[in-house]
């Protein structure tokens, strides 16, 4: 079945693209898809995320015209930023060998779930591996940082602008922002079901989060109130609210030139399975240097460390060969623990090569990457342990007539 979609895909592909780009056209687009990673699984952080806005941007940039079709991409497009966020905590959950069903419509309670899980099942994780546990609270909101980061990198290097990246960037952005900024206050109160299959895995994300990295010994349940979170806590969640506006800095905020390169920022923040992460992103472009360095800070609830990375895109090596290359250092909390002031040094390196065959006549790409890592926490990254990892995919262009 998946080799009937993966050639169904493909063929779609190469007929819609040959059939859009006839012309003269000076602007080329490139839409990547992940089919496989040494993970392996179908709901795969990275793998989803990539996925979804390969095709958002797709369905984007050829959206019809009529209101009819226009609701449909949005009502899709809302659709699927319930489903990746969600798919998001079920990465966590499939990792740690759990298996668990995404309801990304509704259920009775009014909000999107990931269920099919007991309860013994989520105490067993809790004990025996509480950063995985405390990371599944925060799941969702990583899997929505990967894709505003992709997003960012896009608006950097290919002078995308919001009239070319559609709604994804400033919707996601904000549900992030007005997620954590809401949970400061009782906006609502949810109870558990009788039925534990039913229920979600964490409930409301961020006070479950809160309250059990702070308290992981206190008696188990999952729909932790607003109302059971002490005075430090709730302060927590202020400090929390106010740092999600980091997010808001993006590369079309602030920008500059410097010796005839094209200079501008970012910014992100991110919870992680041991506190907080601030990321302040530099895009450096120049010519078809296209160059990403990241300066990173962790925190605990008393201690900080720093990690810095650099990323190099689209570096041409042949006619027809592309790479990406990527290395990251860390300095994290031993353990991944909320309370150490001890703290680990990593980090990872990442290679991504694009083959685009002859046969191909530039519309297609061939991809093949291998990530490497130590012990460590990296968004969308499914394992928090040392590996290394592939991953396969192919990305389809296009060429677009100069607006």
């Amino acid at each position: 079945m998946i080799r009937k979609l993966l050639i169904c895909t493909i063929c779609c592909f190469i007929k819609l693209t040959t059939s859009f780009s006839q012309g003269d056209s000076t602007t080329v687009k490139a839409y990547p898809f992940l089919f496989f990673d040494t993970y392996n699984k179908a709901y795969n952080m990275r793998l989803v995320n990539q996925n979804y806005i390969s095709i958002h941007n797709y369905l984007w940039d050829h959206k019809p015209e009529g209101t009819l079709p226009r609701l449909f991409f949005v009502f899709g497009h809302l659709f699927g930023m319930v489903y990746t966020h969600e798919a998001g905590h079920q990465n966590v959950l499939i990792s740690e060998g759990i298996g668990s069903y995404i309801t990304p419509t509704w259920n009775t309670s009014g909000l999107a779930i990931v269920g099919g899980v007991m309860d013994n099942t989520l105490i067993n994780l809790r004990d025996r591996n509480l950063p995985a546990y405390i990371r599944l609270h925060t799941g969702g909101l990583e899997a929505d940082y990967g894709i505003i980061r992709k997003i960012k990198t896009d608006i950097a290097f290919n002078g995308a602008n919001v009239k070319d990246i559609g709604p994804e960037y400033s919707t996601r952005i904000w549900a992030s922002i007005f997620y954590l900024s809401s949970s400061t206050i009782k906006l609502y109160s949810i109870q558990e079901s009788q039925d534990q299959l039913n229920n979600d895995i964490v409930g409301h994300d961020i006070w479950g989060y809160i309250k059990h990295i702070n308290r992981p010994d206190a008696p188990f349940h999952r729909y932790i109130q607003f109302d059971e979170l002490t005075t430090n806590e709730r302060a927590q969640l202020n400090r929390i609210a106010v740092s999600s506006l980091l997010n808001l800095l993006g590369p079309g905020k602030v920008k500059f030139s410097v010796r005839g390169s094209k200079v501008s920022l970012g910014g992100s923040y991110l919870l992680t399975p041991f506190g907080d992460m601030f990321e302040q992103n530099i895009y450096i472009k120049k010519n078809t240097l296209k160059l990403q360095t990241d300066l990173k800070m962790y925190q605990n609830k008393y201690y900080q460390s720093f990690g810095f990375g650099i990323s190099l895109f689209d570096k041409k090596i042949s006619n027809n060969l592309n790479i990406n290359l990527a290395a990251n250092y860390w300095s994290q909390p031993s353990g991944f623990s909320f309370l150490t002031n001890q703290f680990k040094a990593g980090g990872s390196f990442d290679v991504l090569c694009k083959w685009m065959p002859k046969f191909t006549e530039g519309k297609f790409s061939i991809d093949a990457a291998l990530h490497a890592k130590t012990e460590g926490f990296e968004p969308e990254e499914p394992f928090m342990s040392k590996g290394i990892f592939f991953r396969t995919g192919i990305t389809f262009y296009q060429k677009f007539r100069k607006q």
